[in-house]
């Protein structure tokens, strides 16, 4: 199996969907020795910010001399990003490699896995092989049911902020998706949480029932100097090369789980990057953020607003059919922005008149108007006094990379 025709088994109709449950990944991996007990693993749930976690405490393990491993979705170009050594994406050879062992492991024993059942377990794979210190893990959605959820002991848990996204599928309510994200939790393995998240109590009570080691973090991290973007919990400043008022709850995570693990945090993350997230190409004047869910907007807004107050805004703008819509755009826009909305960027976006005509309901003074993904140059060489933003969705984004 070559790269393309890895590509090309992963997307294929029977693989790309999502069909929660860990039976089918668990026989998988018992078939291939069970590579994810072989690992010391991190594993980080969370509705905004495991990503940016994930990379800030990949970051401080690397440059604390450890080989880590990291696993993060979705991808923005290229499925490779998503498995990483030391922020090298994997081969395109060993990722086919990967893929083929782990498919040929599942037609062994006539099991049907989905495109993140054998992406998890080509990582877990790898990273054993290649025998990294550490591996970083993200769940991909939720945290009971998540494919990466077969690691029965990791080193450390952590939950970055919940807020409602994937309702059809982790519950409607905040308790009822921070239980889903507390199925991480193991027996006696400590959890990293910040009393501030809105999932705080039902993350405690389900520690406790793990006898899992509570470690709560009181004080977050806020932006005290837009210009250098540095950051200050009050006793100690940090220069974070990732933008974002949020990064401040992301780095006191972050750096809680490196002193559990007697890690040296001086000046490791002033060099960090994470595609998409409120990521600014100032050659483009664009800002590219996949947020895409109303919470996730609303932070851009607060971001757009910290950052760029005094610049007038165009927005590349789309979202997919299975996301709150209606709240985002309630959370993003302003009336004298400038929005271009496009669709046909994901099989399930959303058409563009849809969002046309909730925009215009919101905001009936704004400029608005419908572009299709192949005008994409009309937004990015849209010329005018002010800040392009593409924002909607990890599918949209990938476009203007």
């Amino acid at each position: 199996m070559n790269y393309t025709e890895s590509l090309e088994l992963l997307t294929s109709q029977e693989k790309f969907h999502i069909n929660l449950g860990l039976d089918r990944i668990k026989k998988v991996a018992q078939e291939l020795s069970n590579p994810q007990e072989q690992l010391k693993i991190i594993h980080i749930a969370g509705t905004n910010g495991k990503g940016s976690t994930c990379a800030m405490l990949a970051k401080i393990l690397e440059a604390n001399g450890y080989k880590t491993g990291l696993y993060t979705s979705p991808h923005i170009k290229n499925y490779t990003e998503r498995i990483k050594i030391n922020f090298n994406d994997i081969s395109q050879n060993d990722f086919a490699k990967y893929i083929q062992i782990v498919e040929t492991a599942s037609n062994v024993i006539n099991i049907e896995l989905t495109e993140f059942e054998i992406l998890t377990l080509a990582a877990f794979l790898y990273f054993r092989d290649e025998k990294v210190d550490y591996a970083v893990m993200e769940t991909g959605m939720g945290g009971r049911l998540d494919a990466t959820n077969i690691v029965s002991k990791p080193t450390l848990t952590i939950i970055t902020s919940i807020s409602k996204d994937h309702t059809d599928r982790l519950g409607s309510t905040t308790e009822e998706i921070a239980a889903e994200k507390a199925g991480i939790i193991k027996p006696d393995v400590p959890i990293i949480v910040s009393d501030k998240n809105l999932g705080f109590d039902v993350i405690k009570k389900a520690a406790a029932k793990n006898n899992a080691e509570l470690v709560s973090v009181n004080k977050n991290f806020s932006l005290i100097n837009p210009a250098e973007n540095i950051f200050s919990d009050g006793e100690m400043d940090v220069k974070l090369s990732l933008l974002g008022i949020n990064q401040g709850e992301n780095l006191a995570l972050a750096l809680k789980a490196a002193k559990r693990l007697n890690l040296s945090v001086i000046n490791v993350l002033e060099n960090i990057t994470w595609q998409g997230r409120f990521e600014y190409q100032k050659g483009k004047n664009l800002v590219i953020d996949a947020a895409h869910n109303p919470d996730g907007v609303m932070v851009l807004r607060k971001n757009l607003d910290t950052y760029f107050k005094d610049k007038k805004r165009a927005f590349l703008f789309g979202m997919l059919d299975t996301k709150d819509y209606k709240n985002a755009i309630k959370n993003l826009f302003k009336e004298d922005d400038r929005i271009f909305i496009t669709d046909n960027f994901a099989h399930n976006s959303i058409k563009k008149e849809i969002l046309l005509n909730e925009i215009k309901k919101e905001f009936p003074k704004v400029q608005a108007e419908p572009i299709d993904i192949s005008d994409l140059p009309r937004f990015m060489n849209y010329d005018f006094d002010g800040i392009k933003i593409c924002c909607g969705s990890f599918y949209l984004i990938a476009n203007v990379y």
